[in-house]
């Protein structure tokens, strides 16, 4: 074999490799009629690459993944796995991640998360069947977010996050106990999971645990390291304790300047 001819076969498997390395999400899809989407330039288009520092691993059929994006790369650090069908995932963008991932295990789960305040960094997300996420605009999503989304598969079960929550460092949110507590006469599980409300403009603190059926109004604060496993109705509370209890009425937050509220405590 001659050298040009050498030269030339080996520019052909790098320019593959590098390619095979940064691209098809087509080579992790197994199943039928997925599709994934983005939305650019005015209108939808079927998409076949990602990102290098992305994962896409679908198994399953009729599972859509929709973006909507300013340009026509897929977001950067984002992982999905998918292990069931007729799934439901839009990223309403654009959206910035760090080490974000969104693990589906099951069917009919729906995932919908609108432009956040900041880069979604370090968060875990999990629906297992008959799930269904709703975050809305303007969100902060901390460091360490590890939300399970799952339910009896029989009923749905949801979690709802409005406009401008900022969570902190280390947020665990569950919308089940994780293990059924069994009745021995009936043998059927005692503990259904409840949904999780949280509203607009509600101020979650470092390590809290919200846990299943518990509604935060907005307005409100939820002060670090507290366990909410409840509803409260009252809009602009402070709210602390294991388990959590009103602390405080008629407060309200602000995320862009702290400290223009301070005042001099002490004068020389």
């Amino acid at each position: 074999m001659s050298v040009h001819k050498k030269a030339k076969k080996m520019f052909k498997r790098i320019k593959i490799s590098k390619l095979m390395k940064k691209f098809f999400i087509k080579s992790n899809i197994k199943g039928s009629n997925n599709k994934i989407e983005a939305f650019y330039d005015g209108k939808w288009h079927q998409l076949r690459i990602k990102n290098a520092n992305s994962n896409f691993w679908i198994k399953g059929n009729n599972n859509v993944i929709k973006f909507h994006l300013d340009t026509k790369t897929l977001p950067k650090n984002f992982n999905l796995t998918i292990n069931g069908s007729n799934n439901y995932i839009e990223i309403i963008g654009p959206i910035k991640f760090n080490n974000t991932t969104i693990e589906i295990e099951g069917n009919e789960n729906i995932f919908k998360i609108k432009k956040p305040a900041r880069v979604v960094k370090n968060c875990y997300f999990c629906l297992e069947g008959l799930a269904e996420v709703n975050i809305d605009e303007d969100c902060g999503l901390n460091m360490g977010l590890y939300a399970i989304i799952n339910n009896n598969f029989k009923n749905k079960h949801k979690l709802t996050i409005g406009k401008g929550v900022f969570i902190g460092k280390d947020v665990i949110i569950r919308t089940s106990d994780g293990h059924a507590i069994i009745d021995p006469e009936t043998g059927l599980a005692i503990n259904e999971p409840q949904d999780i409300e949280i509203g607009d403009n509600v101020w979650i603190g470092a390590r809290n645990m919200i846990l299943k059926g518990t509604k935060i109004p907005s307005g409100s604060i939820v002060g670090a390291q507290s366990v909410v496993n409840k509803k409260f109705e009252t809009t602009n509370v402070l709210i602390a304790g294991n388990p959590a209890k009103i602390i405080r009425n008629n407060v309200f937050w602000d995320v862009r300047d702290f400290g223009r509220y301070m005042k001099e405590t002490t004068k020389e």
